[in-house]
């Protein structure tokens, strides 16, 4: 699919047949508006924005890193990583070992796929070998720590994205991984 923009500015992926879905980054933010208005609310609007846009940065290039590293496009990532904060590297190092560790196989990397039956669309992170087993696995960063309860749109994200990789493969991946790095620590909730 191509990725743009509709009217509203809201992210959306148009299929080879022509058809417009929002994306799933997009449809799952509904679900916490009133959590993030309250947020802004709190912090105040200056503040909230310098966080968001840090925080964007941050999981931008994590991503990017990932992908690079992942498909093994070498010599992009040492460049990348070259140009990438001391901070940042640290996140990186985090996910990295944990990747190295427990990553055998690599399916697919920052891949574009939708739902005719859903509606919806998105960029996958990963589809891999994951300790000896297919998953869908997802990357994140935080400036804390998360708890299991607070994530429940990061399942809904991967479970997405898992039923999207079934309507375009016809293979059925029933697990979910989320990889968090955090400030201090990486923590990954299966």
């Amino acid at each position: 699919p191509v990725r743009g923009v509709d009217d509203s500015g809201k992210r959306k992926y148009i299929t080879p047949e022509g058809k417009s879905y929002p994306s799933m980054t997009t449809v799952l933010s509904m679900l916490s508006d009133e959590g993030i208005k309250q947020w802004r609310l709190n912090v105040g609007e200056i503040q909230a924005e310098s966080i968001s846009r840090v925080a964007k940065m941050r999981g931008e290039r994590i991503h990017l890193l990932a992908e690079k590293y992942l498909l093994g496009q070498i010599d992009e990532y040492q460049v990348l990583l070259r140009k990438t904060a001391p901070d940042l590297i640290a996140l990186w190092k985090t996910l990295k070992a944990h990747l190295d560790e427990n990553v055998t196989e690599v399916f697919a990397s920052e891949v574009q796929m939708w739902s005719d039956e859903l509606g919806i669309a998105g960029t996958v992170d990963l589809i891999c070998k994951y300790r000896g087993k297919w998953v869908v696995l997802d990357f994140k960063t935080s400036f804390k720590e998360k708890q299991r309860e607070h994530i429940s749109g990061y399942f809904m994200q991967c479970a997405g994205y898992s039923k999207m990789w079934q309507e375009r493969t016809g293979i059925e991946i029933k697990l979910i991984v989320v990889l968090i790095a955090t400030e201090f620590l990486s923590n990954t909730v299966p």
